[in-house]
Order: C-alpha cells, then structure tokens, then sequence
C-alpha cells in the first residue's frame, strides 16, 4: 500500500471533473489552504475521506480497499 496516495487519488478525480478549489472547499466546509493540503496527503482520516467521496461522488473507501485486497 505505500504506493497508494488518498491526496493524489482525490486530486486526479477533482481534475477529472473541472471542479475549482473554491467549489471543492464550500462541499468540504473548509478553506482553499487545506485543500491543497488533503491533495498533498498521503494518508487522510476518514472524515475527511467520506466529505471528499460526498462532494465528488466516487467511493474513495472502495478505492482503498482495493488497493489493500491486491
């Protein structure tokens, strides 16, 4: 698992729809700072896990377990 990276997984899905920092921050209830943040995290608690899978949709929980089933 020391290859998996929760920021980056975030990151790439954020990109992937077009969202802004300021959009994604409103959905998270924080400031752009911490934004940048979670992108650069490789581990995340899962409070802030499960707000990013509400405000983009995919299941981030999913994407952890399988990467820690491989």
């Amino acid at each position: 698992m020391a290859d998996f990276h929760v920021g980056h997984i975030i990151k790439q899905v954020f990109d992937e729809q077009g969202r802004t920092v300021n959009w994604f921050a409103k959905k998270m209830h924080c400031n752009r700072t911490n934004i940048y943040k979670i992108f650069e995290k490789q581990h995340l608690n899962s409070d802030t896990i499960q707000r990013a899978s509400k405000a983009l949709e995919p299941d981030f929980f999913y994407d952890i377990s399988q990467v820690m089933n491989e």
